[in-house]
């Protein structure tokens, strides 16, 4: 691992950026120092970035407008959402038409009906055996997760299909400064650790995970830039730098987020980055 006095110092050595968005571009207060400056540097010289975030509360196109809207250049092109990987995992396991339990906000939702999938509200319907988890909020969340919970048991007792599409694996996330809250991860922990107290153990892809730090994102980035010399600048170890480094990018630390410097020596060098620095400031 290479501690960088600034990011500046190697964005000539890769053929493209992808960053993370909270904690590294922004928080809920909203941008992150040195987070506009540094992509219009990249413009400037040439090197192409994406915005790779986990969030899936939103369509690609109101994920967009947002980042835009506080000033970060952004486009359809150049934003890969945990969401927008939703449609081809969706084909491979479901025909068109067919209901998909959803928690999440209505943005989860719509992103189901743009796979040509209908979304159906949990505590509304027991018609489905894909549940997606989306997102931790805009629904009733205890009853809800007892009617998740409730629904998988009945089914896999009745040796049903019951499979769960986790689009956000994060657990937690920076809100602000000392601030913190949970995500979809921790939704899907849940109800996950429930199933296997009462089965001792889930069988394979009954519980699938889209974002990072597993391969779909990673590899529909690869496919944009056509390029696997990427680097992929995030602020928590077990997302963004374990799922470069295992996806065989490099990686990018910054301790703006989830991770702070004093961690890193504890850790086994697979989940090391390559790179470590405290902020995107030019200095």
């Amino acid at each position: 691992m290479q501690e960088l006095k600034s990011i500046y110092e190697i964005t000539k050595n890769f053929d493209g950026f992808l960053f993370d968005a909270y904690g590294v571009l922004v928080d809920e207060q909203g941008l992150l120092e040195g987070a506009t400056e540094l992509l219009s540097h990249l413009e400037s010289i040439g090197k192409p970035f994406w915005m790779l975030t986990n969030g899936s509360s939103k369509t690609v196109a109101d994920t967009v407008k947002r980042y835009r809207n506080m000033g970060l250049p952004f486009s359809v092109d150049n934003v890969i959402t945990s969401g927008a990987l939703l449609s081809d995992c969706l084909d491979q396991l479901t025909e068109p038409g067919q209901a998909i339990g959803v928690l999440g906000t209505e943005g989860s939702h719509q992103l189901v009906r743009d796979a040509g999938r209908c979304p159906v509200a949990i505590t509304e319907s027991k018609d489905f055996d894909i549940l997606v988890i989306a997102n931790q909020t805009d629904y009733d969340f205890v009853p809800a997760l007892d009617a998740a919970l409730s629904l998988a048991i009945d089914r896999i007792d009745r040796g049903l299909n019951f499979t769960v599409v986790l689009t956000n694996p994060d657990l937690f996330y920076p809100k602000g400064e000392n601030r913190f809250g949970i995500t979809a991860g921790s939704v899907s922990l849940i109800l996950e650790e429930c199933l296997k107290l009462r089965y001792g153990s889930l069988p394979p892809n009954r519980i699938i995970k889209l974002g990072k730090p597993f391969p779909p994102m990673f590899r529909e980035a690869e496919r944009r830039a056509g390029s696997k010399r990427l680097v992929m600048v995030g602020d928590q170890i077990y997302t963004d730098i374990k799922g470069a480094n295992d996806y065989g990018f490099q990686s990018v630390l910054v301790a703006t987020g989830l991770t702070g410097r004093e961690m890193l020596d504890s850790l086994d060098d697979s989940l090391k980055p390559s790179y470590f620095v405290n902020h995107l400031k030019e200095s």
